[in-house]
């Protein structure tokens, strides 16, 4: 039964695969996290669960936890990656900065997510919070971003999609080559 504990708890303990996806490519951590079902959520991941499984939207469960600060403390815990994209190029800090979830900003940065990623209209994170009027969080992003040129160097995250976009660019020039 979806939301039960004790039933997803006698399903994992009889083997079920707490990673099997959906015909949409949606998790168990993912419909736990939507719910906002922490419980849930931590019993998956307690399981085993992997928490950068991305959907068919290339969706993943801290995107879709990015206006509960437990679950997105949870996910950010366990390991999940903060700068992972979807379909159209949003990021987890993307989502919260959208909505006005400043701990969720908070602990994302803290976290170490890239704050200069731009979704597929060109839009970074503050952006998305000056659009939607969320002041705190322009504030905070502005912070960190102050932050991160004083010390000279980019997030982890930042550096790790340069890296990304900066291999698929050198894999495509070399398959226009050949």
């Amino acid at each position: 039964k979806a939301g039960d504990i004790s039933s997803v708890r006698a399903a994992i303990n009889g083997g079920a695969d707490v990673d099997t996806q959906n015909k949409n490519g949606s998790s168990p951590l993912m419909f736990a996290v939507h719910d906002g079902n922490v419980a849930m959520a931590s019993e998956l991941i307690d399981a085993g669960a992997s928490v950068d499984i991305q959907n068919i939207e290339k969706l993943t469960a801290l995107m879709l936890a990015s206006k509960s600060k437990i679950l997105v403390a949870c996910l950010l815990k366990a390991g999940a990656k903060t700068d992972l994209v979807n379909a159209k190029g949003e990021t987890a800090l993307i989502f919260a900065a959208a909505v006005g979830e400043k701990e969720c900003v908070l602990e994302l940065i803290k976290s170490g997510a890239a704050t200069q990623i731009r979704d597929q209209d060109g839009l970074t994170a503050l952006d998305h919070a000056k659009r939607n009027g969320h002041s705190e969080i322009v504030a905070i992003i502005e912070a960190a971003q102050t932050r991160t040129a004083r010390s000279g160097s980019a997030p982890r995250g930042a550096r790790a999609a340069s890296a990304g976009r900066k291999a698929t660019a050198d894999a495509s020039r070399k398959r226009a080559a050949n």
